[in-house]
């Protein structure tokens, strides 16, 4: 009963705790607006890769690139590093990648460059608003 007339006696406490309350509500609905928003625009691949041995001395790289965002994404660099050695770099590459579609990329690269395949090789690709994908995989030698 006193906190119930101590509350009438104070009328700016009531005020105080709900502008609280829907501050609080309006800041979880800004956050959940903007996080809707940004739902169809979401932007991600991942890659498979299969690595054979087309000769004594080289090696090919089949490179499947998957979208598996919600929008195009459009490739223009490959790189392939081995020990932070660049083994291969595929410049100004118009691959345009439609959501949840495949486009596979062949490369071949020397063996000696790779030496026994034990360490982990890096696939960067650069996409056309130039963010970077990193991937690590490793090499069996065969």
């Amino acid at each position: 009963m006193d906190f119930i007339c101590w509350c009438n006696n104070n009328e700016g406490f009531a005020t105080i705790i709900l502008s609280t309350l829907t501050l609080i509500v309006s800041i979880i609905a800004i956050v959940v607006s903007i996080k809707t928003a940004k739902l169809p625009y979401k932007k991600k691949i991942n890659i498979n890769v299969i690595y054979n041995e087309v000769n004594e001395k080289l090696y090919g790289c089949e490179l499947y690139i998957i979208n598996t965002g919600n929008r195009t994404i459009g490739v223009t660099n490959i790189y392939l590093e081995y020990n932070n050695q660049l083994i291969h770099y595929s410049d100004n590459l118009n691959l345009y990648i439609e959501p949840f579609k495949v486009k596979k990329y062949y490369f071949t690269f020397e063996q000696s460059k790779i030496g026994d395949g034990s360490a982990d090789t890096k696939i960067k690709i650069h996409d056309v608003e130039q963010k970077e994908h990193v991937f690590q995989s490793q090499i069996a030698m065969g």
